[in-house]
């Protein structure tokens, strides 16, 4: 393998399997080498309800032709006639032995798929109708390549980073999240660094072609009126990422080297107490603060 590449209709499991740096590890940087330490012994972690949702809404978008290979929609089993409780009722509860055998003999004829309600693929379906209906958004789906492998070396180490939409002049990344709203969102993308990774994935593509490409998210609400946003990210602020993530990788190396994995104190015996501005007003400041004339 070359020291950067652009694969596509490569399996998942098959990108799993390529022993590079990749920007969801990297990012356990941003608290420490320790935390980065761990990270990469510990793997993959489980995925919650939401981050199976999510997935199953990449396929839904970027790549319907296996969603079905992948996920399957479980039948509403309780709402049958069968269903009934240990008197011979009838009963729509779950909790039936009569439900639980179906489940049971569901998920045997179903083994390795993963599971979605009538209700989570059908909020699905009009998410991708929403998206659909967005022509910037559209436009993207049309013009990118989906879900594209990149390889290259940053720092000296071995990367790779698997794109949701690319082509040379266009990255773009499908979020879905509690609220579009610019102020909330942005809070998340900060949280779960987004940019982070995007900043990661726009370099990989930069070795490769020599192309800065645009940046942008599709930011998609999963409920309500599934409201939908594409924002573009500013190239300053991919720039300051990029920044960290060679600080990090750079770190990495050298832990690697020495073999200490530093906390948070970055190997420091002490690091002084992170304090906010307003913790820190004098009296006369907290003084001149108070509004006596409020309370007389």
């Amino acid at each position: 393998m070359g020291d950067s590449m652009i694969v596509q209709n490569l399996p998942f499991p098959d990108y799993q399997s390529v022993n590079r740096m990749n920007p969801s590890t990297l990012k356990a940087a941003r608290k420490s080498m320790l935390h980065l330490a761990t990270t990469i012994m510990g793997g993959f972690r489980d995925a919650t309800p939401e981050m199976e949702f999510g997935t199953a809404m990449h396929f839904m978008t970027l790549e319907y032709e296996k969603f079905e290979e992948h996920f399957v929609v479980v039948p509403e089993f309780h709402t049958s006639p069968e269903n009934v409780d240990g008197k011979g009722k009838r009963s729509e509860s779950k909790n039936t032995t009569w439900h639980r055998e179906r489940i049971k003999e569901f998920s045997r004829e179903h083994a390795g798929k993963k599971f979605l309600t009538d209700d989570q693929y059908h909020r699905g379906l009009k998410m991708l109708e929403r998206l659909r209906h967005k022509p910037e958004v559209e436009w993207l789906l049309n013009k990118c390549q989906k879900e594209v492998t990149l390889y290259g070396t940053i720092e000296g180490v071995e990367c790779k980073g698997r794109l949701d939409l690319y082509e040379p002049t266009v990255i773009s990344d499908l979020k879905v999240t509690n609220d579009v709203s610019p102020r909330l969102f942005w809070n998340a993308v900060n949280r779960f660094g987004s940019c982070y990774s995007l900043a990661f994935y726009q370099e990989l593509a930069r070795l490769e072609t020599g192309i800065v490409p645009d940046v942008s998210i599709i930011a998609i609400e999963p409920e309500g009126d599934h409201d939908c946003v594409v924002y573009d990210i500013p190239q300053q602020l991919l720039d300051n990422e990029l920044k960290h993530i060679r600080a990090h990788l750079n770190q990495y190396k050298a832990c690697l080297k020495s073999g200490m994995w530093p906390g948070v104190d970055g190997g420091k015996p002490r690091i002084p107490l992170y304090v906010p501005n307003w913790a820190m007003m004098d009296e006369q400041d907290i003084d001149a603060d108070f509004d006596y004339e409020g309370v007389k």
